[in-house]
């Protein structure tokens, strides 16, 4: 019996939900499930690549209550690409970035330098759209991405 029929059978896996390890384009361990990243940051990435970030369910935006808080929206309204300096052809650019993660833990000192710039913006972007999502403030407890800026600056 395959996993879908496993998960389905026992009610965890619906028709129209996504596994993680579908997200991503190779079939690995997804750095973020063992990268050193606080709990607040793996969830969202997790949320983010499961579609769940934003939410399902179409709530207005706080910033422009005539548009719904979508995942293209929210793309546009939080400025993404410019922050990130992602090209606009790229679509999904917070999938493309994570696509990208570093997935052992040798790296070449322009990576590991190009992810301490990234990984807090990325942070940055998820935490204020959490915050867009439930309407609410979310205090952060610590800088975002420290922990993992910390993890890259032990490699080199």
């Amino acid at each position: 019996m395959s996993t879908m029929n496993v998960l389905s059978s026992i009610g965890i896996q619906g028709k129209n939900s996504r596994l993680l390890s579908s997200c991503r384009p190779t079939i690995t361990l997804d750095p973020i499930l063992w990268l050193p990243v606080t709990h607040e940051e793996r969830s969202r990435r997790i949320r983010w690549r499961l579609g769940w970030l934003p939410g399902s369910a179409p709530k207005p935006c706080p910033y422009h209550p005539n548009n719904n808080l979508l995942r293209r929206h929210a793309i546009s309204c939080l400025n993404m690409h410019r922050r990130l300096c992602i090209p606009e052809a790229i679509a999904d650019l917070i999938s493309f970035l994570l696509d990208t993660l570093p997935t052992r833990t040798f790296l070449p000192s322009s990576t590991a330098l190009s992810w301490t710039c990234r990984w807090p913006a990325i942070c940055s972007i998820l935490h204020e759209l959490d915050q867009l999502q439930h309407y609410t403030t979310i205090p952060c407890k610590t800088p975002h991405g420290q922990k993992l800026i910390e993890w890259l600056k032990q490699l080199n």
